[in-house]
């Protein structure tokens, strides 16, 4: 008896032994099918895509659900569903197709398609060979396996070869896994990643599996000569920091003849448009005369386009595509009209719901300005404001679709603010550019200069609470007669970089932090420090002579900051 169940127990080690020798060493022969089912597989690349509205094929064109799309090649993909209009926008295109129109418009030229779009059970299908090059892809569809294969252009692959008499592919990089596809000897499949002793592949069936490395060699790369386009076209064709300066018109354009060349200056904006009307309409306070006035000087003309500040208009203007299309046109008839080199889009006091809308008008917009050769600029406010002036810009989506960002670091303390302070304190300043430069290239980025200073007043009462109030938005010029009007005491503030004057009259102090040529002369330097594309300054008419001296030194001149700090470092500097 012992000796029978000590035979029992050999019998089932030698079984467990085999078992494993079989599962470890022994290939699993069986082949199965990659793709099973009716529905059409999605491949990118070196990856099934799982899709819960698949793509399909109709009339020789492969159509595919925006959800893959926005995931996989385009996340500013737009759908306007009131309208039925997809839109889609590039660095030069704007392109935009109606679910019920075989004509689609690339930058308002039509274009006709095979398939249209369309809706389906709530999902909206595009066609992707009308997009390839737009996004930079190849897209084919294999017949006999029911699948759709994408590939980037701009990414390197490996080609291998099958060095074997017969090579399987497999489900998984095991040889116990079934077989997908026998290939046979010189086949040539892609391979991607690569393992320990695996390749993940492709064939060119649109089977996506593992084979193991001796089976195959890499014969050689296929990569895209495609290079995005980093530097700015403005930048490279003017000497040194770009010098913008906005030019504030009330009613009319002013008389220019009388005002000299400005030396260093590059970019005037002048304030000619503005949102004013529910059905899109933009007034022009444009002239002729100042841009021909610009063009003798050798500045470029970059007019800006406010909206008005005005949030309810704004929030309707964005929210439809038929309303922002309007707009655009409208900006467009004026910069070709009025012959200028660029648009500044200044909206301010917008809902913080319309953030997203806000970048995709300005995506809309940009790439069509451009085909004007028109340079694109936005300006922003800081981080860390409220809602409507500060929260309601997307910096890093913006700057992805413009030539250049302007952040306007001024106004620390605002019209209404409850304590006296600076516009733009020295500090705070580079604080609040550091904060942008996380969102914004540097290569992209302005600095905000002011040119104006607040006067405070400031009264205490009977309870012995000070009461603070804005009495005056003053020029450089009109700051310094205010001071001596008033015998004013003046102070250089390190903390500030700024003079800082405080003068007592009628039972109330009167404070003022101070913008001159001192004060715009260290600000302007982080333009050098940080490798900003320039300044930008509001406005001009409240400046003093020496700022431009100034600006044209720190901002044309390749100064090397480290020295220039050492140089103006804990220097005691005079009131003048």
């Amino acid at each position: 008896m012992k000796k029978k169940f000590t035979l029992v127990v050999f019998v089932v080690v030698l079984i467990s032994i085999l078992a494993v020798i079989a599962y470890f060493f022994v290939p699993n022969n069986r082949v199965v099918v990659a793709y099973p089912g009716k529905t059409t597989t999605l491949v990118i690349e070196g990856s099934v895509i799982d899709c819960e509205s698949p793509p399909f094929f109709e009339n020789n064109q492969i159509l595919l659900p925006i959800n893959i799309i926005k995931e996989h090649f385009d996340e500013t993909v737009f759908w306007d569903d009131s309208a039925n209009k997809v839109i889609i926008t590039t660095q030069d295109k704007v392109v935009k197709m109606n679910t019920d129109s075989l004509t689609a418009y690339v930058n308002n030229n039509p274009v006709e398609l095979s398939v249209t779009a369309r809706k389906i059970s709530e999902t909206v299908y595009l066609p992707i060979d009308f997009l390839e090059d737009i996004y930079r892809i190849d897209a084919s569809f294999i017949k006999e396996t029911n699948v759709v294969v994408i590939d980037y252009r701009s990414r390197i692959k490996k080609i291998a070869e099958v060095i074997s008499e017969e090579a399987p592919v497999r489900d998984g990089m095991s040889i116990r896994y079934p077989i997908l596809n026998k290939l046979k000897k010189g086949a040539q499949i892609w391979a991607f990643d690569e393992y320990e002793k695996w390749y993940k592949v492709r064939t060119d069936d649109g089977v996506v599996g593992y084979i193991e490395k001796r089976f195959i060699k890499i014969t050689s790369l296929t990569s895209s000569t495609y290079t995005e386009e980093t530097s700015s076209p403005v930048q490279d064709i003017l000497k040194g920091k770009l010098n913008l300066t906005w030019e504030q018109i009330e009613n009319r354009t002013p008389d220019m003849s009388r005002v000299g060349k400005i030396a260093g200056l590059d970019v005037v904006s002048p304030t000619w448009f503005h949102l004013t009307g529910e059905d899109g309409t933009v007034i022009s306070r444009a002239d002729l005369g100042y841009v021909q006035w610009a063009k003798r000087n050798g500045y470029k003309v970059w007019a800006l386009f406010s909206n008005s500040f005005d949030p309810k208009l704004t929030s309707k203007i964005l929210n439809s595509s038929v309303l922002r299309e309007e707009v655009i046109k409208r900006i467009l008839v004026y910069a070709e009209l009025y012959k200028l080199d660029g648009i500044n889009i200044d909206f301010e006091n917008m809902y913080l719901k319309d953030k997203d809308m806000f970048s995709q008008f300005i995506r809309e917009m940009a790439p069509l300005l451009r085909a004007q050769e028109l340079t694109v600029s936005v300006d922003v406010g800081v981080p860390g404001g409220s809602d409507q002036w500060s929260k309601c810009y997307d910096r890093k989506a913006l700057a992805k679709a413009v030539d250049y960002i302007m952040v306007m670091t001024y106004d620390q303390h605002w019209g209404t603010s409850p304590e006296s302070g600076s516009v733009a304190q020295y500090v705070w300043v580079e604080k609040k550019l550091k904060e942008t430069l996380r969102d914004v290239p540097s290569s992209k980025l302005f600095l905000g200069l002011p040119f104006y200073i607040r006067e405070w007043k400031e009264v205490t009462g009977p309870d012995g609470k000070v009461k603070v109030s804005q009495n005056a938005v003053l020029s450089m010029g009109k700051a310094k007669e205010r001071i001596r009007a008033n015998n004013a005491e003046v102070n250089w503030d390190s903390e500030s970089g700024q003079f800082y004057a405080e003068y007592k009259k009628d039972g109330a102090v009167y404070k003022m932090w101070l913008e001159d040529e001192k004060s715009i002369n260290l600000k302007s330097s982080l333009v050098h420090k940080y490798g900003l594309a320039g300044a930008a300054s509001w406005r001009r008419g409240f400046e003093t002579e020496g700022v431009w001296s100034v600006l044209n030194t720190n901002l044309k001149n390749n100064i090397n900051y480290l020295e220039w700090a050492q140089a103006n470092s804990n220097h005691e500097y005079k009131y003048e």
